[in-house]
């Protein structure tokens, strides 16, 4: 009958907007997503080359005692593995910085529309919670920095022997 085309039309007319509307919101997801990262990469590699820059010169005006102090590995070491560190650091603040403010609001609105009284308990458990993690923290910070103190150690004396072997080399091609 007329009136069972008209709604199949209907139906198949619906779907289809939904389909459409599914596939432009994944697409616009996904841009969205692609500026974020192609500007959180640029800024992120802008702030670690000045901050390598800045680093590479302040150790450049370092006085002979500050050499002599620190062990050419440590310093090798300190110097890659921190930058890393912060060029890690500086990756997730920044995309936590747009983002994050933006999900916490939109979350709490959708949350408070479905239960009031469970969104208000997890608010009190969650700083508890960032207690915990706080702690685990400064524990994983200390067992990092023993790590870096060893790869220091390792970095030192691979140096150290390496250019022992160059100066052996050096000796026993004069001697020839």
């Amino acid at each position: 009958t007329t009136f069972h085309k008209t709604l199949i039309g209907a139906l198949m007319l619906g779907a289809l907007a939904a389909c459409i509307l599914i596939f432009a919101t994944f697409l616009l997801k996904n841009v969205f997503r692609f500026a974020e990262q192609y500007v959180v990469s640029y800024v992120e590699q802008r702030v670690i080359k000045d901050l390598r820059d800045e680093v590479f010169t302040a150790v450049l005006r370092k006085p002979l005692a500050f050499y002599s102090q620190y062990d050419t590995g440590n310093l090798i070491s300190r110097l890659t593995n921190d930058i890393n560190d912060l060029n890690v650091a500086v990756n997730r603040s920044f995309t936590k910085l747009i983002r994050d403010p933006v999900l916490i609001v939109l979350s709490m609105m959708f949350l408070f529309s479905i239960n009031v009284g469970l969104t208000l308990f997890a608010l009190i458990v969650i700083p508890v919670s960032g207690i915990v993690i706080r702690q685990i923290g400064k524990s994983l910070k200390r067992r990092s920095t023993r790590v870096q103190q060893m790869l220091a150690t390792i970095t030192s004396d691979l140096q150290d022997k390496l250019s022992g072997i160059k100066v052996v080399h050096a000796f026993s091609q004069e001697d020839a």
